[in-house]
């Protein structure tokens, strides 16, 4: 019975993390990012309710570089609208700091967590959980300062911390299940290497994701298949070097376009060597068919959103983009997770 309470504990964190994806996506996409310019912990759980507090807080962004450069005839209701998408992702960030310390002390104290080492693998949660916190401050700083956008390189390294966190969480959920007995782990798979390598390449395609809307690469090139009118575009290597694989717009775009070709590719092999384990590939059928959707609908409002809604990123599109890349991502590391470690008495087939 703990096991199960566990594991709908982390189930429930996988939940609202990909709610806060979700939210974070909409956040960016909106321009609310940089609405918010403080970060207190506690104190700014309660949003501004008088116009007297509403009108210090648009006194504050009014003094950030992203109201100079590019909001300047904003008024106050605009600033509302912004800063509710802003709030709502940080109100969302203390409600889930509560979901997992709280029940993480409940369990810790009825001696859940005693076996494998179960206590100081929740604990990192936790862990993971605060640095998250303290790097999406470190992301929204640096569009407060001397540029109305935030670094890319941060926004890319919020994203990262958010998957590791949520792929910690489907990893412990496998953890519980091998204490409580319900599975064994599987030293080897053949297709571990493939499944690796292939995960490896949906990180750097989220990476160049986070380039994409760090660098808003999209609007430079808001045509598919083709980049201004041809497949290789021009200016894809400056004189910059190996710098153009994180600053060059053209490099960052073409890189993202080319790379879930690249998967879809690896997938394909991958399935056809999965279905020469027939167990497996019966276990776990349902699973690769919700890969395969979920890569074609990846691809699809990949080429949705370039293709600019009124000259701008619609945040529909956007969000969905990003969110079905994160799940898309989990998919695969599930089937990973799936096959090396398989249900008790499954090891000998």
């Amino acid at each position: 019975m703990k096991d199960k309470q566990v594991i709908f504990w982390l189930r429930s964190g996988i939940v609202m993390i990909m709610i806060m994806i979700t939210i974070g996506g909409i956040t960016r996409l909106t321009g609310s990012g940089l609405s918010i310019t403080e970060w207190k912990v506690v104190g700014g759980t309660i949003p501004p309710i008088t116009d007297a507090e509403w009108q210090v807080a648009f006194e504050k962004y009014q003094k950030t570089p992203e109201f100079i450069l590019e909001n300047s005839d904003m008024k106050i209701e605009g600033f509302k609208t912004i800063f509710f998408w802003e709030y709502i992702h940080r109100l969302w960030g203390r409600i889930m700091g509560f979901v997992f310390f709280i029940p993480y002390l409940y369990f810790w104290k009825k001696g859940y967590f005693k076996a494998n080492g179960l206590n100081r693998k929740m604990f990192l949660v936790l862990i993971l959980g605060g640095l998250q916190g303290a790097l999406g401050w470190f992301m929204v700083a640096s569009g407060l300062v001397d540029q109305p956008d935030v670094s890319h390189y941060r926004l890319t390294a919020h994203l990262l911390m958010a998957l590791l966190l949520i792929s910690y969480l489907f990893w412990l959920i496998y953890e519980v299940k091998m204490v409580a007995g319900a599975t064994e782990k599987k030293t080897h798979h053949p297709l571990n290497f493939l499944l690796k390598n292939t995960l490896g390449i949906i990180i750097l395609q989220l990476v160049y994701g986070g380039f994409m809307s760090g660098k808003k690469a999209a609007y430079a090139y808001p045509t598919y298949p083709d980049m201004a009118g041809k497949m290789i575009p021009d200016d894809l290597w400056h004189e910059g070097g190996l710098s153009n694989l994180s600053e060059n717009v053209t490099t960052i775009h073409f890189i993202h376009r080319l790379l879930p070709w690249i998967i879809a590719v690896l997938l394909i092999y991958i399935v056809v060597k999965l279905r020469k384990i027939p167990a497996d590939f019966l276990r776990l059928k349902g699973n690769v068919i919700l890969i395969f959707c979920l890569l074609a609908l990846q691809i699809t409002l990949g080429i949705k959103t370039v293709l600019l809604d009124e000259g701008r990123i619609s945040a529909f599109w956007g969000t969905s983009h990003q969110v079905v890349g994160v799940s898309f991502f989990l998919a695969i590391w599930w089937l990973y997770l799936s096959l090396t470690r398989v249900p008790k008495g499954k090891l000998a087939e």
